[in-house]
């Protein structure tokens, strides 16, 4: 018997609802989990959806108590896996999808093992098709954490069963994550959760463990940036 997701997704690609801003403005909610088809994606995805003061916000990342395991392969990795109003990975192909149909800004919670807050927006964020094992573009960096992710910028993804770093070290396998790993890192929120969510703060120059981390991505057009005065 098909679930109502299998008979929603087959029907959904005539559907016109393409992001969360879509999905949002259609149901006059101001969060929850929604049905939308990426312009460039084959299958309807299940997205987690708010919006805020600073606009309409898709949820891409989500680690909160160790629920489940991100110590996984490239396939799982490809596709995303947990649930998005969970601990989540969107997955490389939908992140691939939504990002290359408008241009995006990604914003990362983060709350340390003393609950002290760190935040760190990107005015720019793409990720590249499968072809080049999902290179990431980011720039534009602003926030309270410094810049770690910068140092994973035009790298490949890798995960534990495909070595995409250009380390002498197999990155992904030596954490056990999937991350845009280099020589390896200095951002690794996919890592162990009780170790190895970490993020490199520049200013202190040391590593920050991290307990709770959210990204999140929105159109950048889509009303105004943090920090520039709006409410």
């Amino acid at each position: 018997m098909l679930t109502m997701f299998a008979i929603l997704n087959s029907y959904f690609p005539l559907c016109s609802v393409s992001d969360c801003t879509e999905a949002l403005a259609d149901t006059n909610e101001e969060k929850g989990i929604f049905l939308v088809h990426p312009d460039r994606g084959k299958h309807a995805v299940r997205l987690f959806c708010e919006t805020t003061q600073t606009g309409d916000w898709t949820i891409i990342q989500a680690r909160i108590d160790g629920g489940i395991t991100f110590a996984r392969g490239w396939d799982d990795y490809k596709t995303g896996f947990g649930e998005p109003d969970e601990e989540f990975w969107l997955g490389n192909e939908n992140l691939h999808h939504l990002t290359t149909q408008d241009n995006y800004i990604l914003h990362i919670d983060m709350w340390d093992l003393s609950n002290t807050y760190y935040y760190a927006e990107y005015d720019f964020f793409k990720v590249d098709e499968e072809s080049t094992n999902y290179r990431l573009h980011i720039d534009g960096y602003r926030g309270n954490a410094t810049d770690a992710m910068r140092y994973s910028n035009f790298m490949p993804f890798s995960t534990m069963d495909k070595d995409n770093d250009v380390s002498s070290t197999h990155c992904a396998k030596f954490y056990t994550a999937g991350w845009w790993y280099k020589h390896c890192h200095y951002s690794n929120l996919n890592g162990r959760y009780t170790v190895g969510v970490v993020w490199f703060n520049h200013d202190l120059d040391e590593w920050v463990q991290m307990r709770r981390s959210i990204m999140k991505i929105k159109i950048v057009n889509n009303t105004t940036a943090p920090g520039s005065g709006a409410g």
